[in-house]
């Protein structure tokens, strides 16, 4: 009986423990929690972006405060945070095009071109990532959406318009992958 009431006390001991662990996605690893300038935010969901099936290109996690609902990822005054951690060298060229490539998709002629200056401004701040770089985008409601290369400000835009339809290239509908965008959002609740 002495056995049994040691292992209960350490496995009741270890689970909040266990609750606290990094989440690992294909080898990157993601803290449950994060103390951002929007405030502490919870991990939302983790996955990953493939090329031509074959290759894993990053590993993503998406933080918000929680009990956000999925259907309030994008909201104006929803505090968000996507951390990119990348498996391969990217020029700062295809990292423009690829954001690009989606935001054609995504956005109508009007909007994309009331965006494009902040959309250029964000992209200015880009610089090429070598295999094991973090990139991450914190969006602040009423101060604007933040970029960081390895925990380095490189620079920010102001607009809750522009952090909707930037942050839109993985959470929107048309996302860059349906997949991970499923993913990024996987545990929270549908709605609110």
């Amino acid at each position: 009986m002495t056995r049994l009431a040691a292992f209960c006390l350490a496995l009741a001991l270890a689970v909040p423990f266990a609750n606290a662990a990094p989440v690992l996605e294909h080898g990157a690893r993601f803290e449950r929690t994060q103390q951002t300038e929007a405030g502490r935010l919870r991990l939302a969901g983790t996955g990953v972006a493939t090329y031509r099936v074959l290759f894993t290109v990053y590993a993503a996690a998406l933080y918000v405060p929680p009990g956000t609902p999925s259907s309030q990822v994008l909201d104006d005054d929803t505090p968000r945070q996507l951390a990119i951690e990348y498996f391969y060298d990217i020029s700062t060229a295809d990292l423009v095009r690829a954001a690009n490539t989606v935001l054609e998709r995504q956005l109508d002629d009007a909007t994309r071109r009331e965006l494009a200056p902040a959309i250029r401004r964000f992209h200015a701040l880009y610089k090429p990532v070598r295999e094991g770089d973090r990139y991450t985008m914190t969006y602040r409601p009423g101060h604007g959406t933040r970029l960081a290369l390895n925990g380095r400000t490189l620079g920010s835009v102001p607009g809750a318009a522009f952090a909707r339809v930037y942050f839109g290239i993985w959470l929107a509908d048309g996302a860059l992958s349906a997949s991970l965008r499923a993913d990024l959002t996987s545990r929270l609740p549908p709605s609110g």
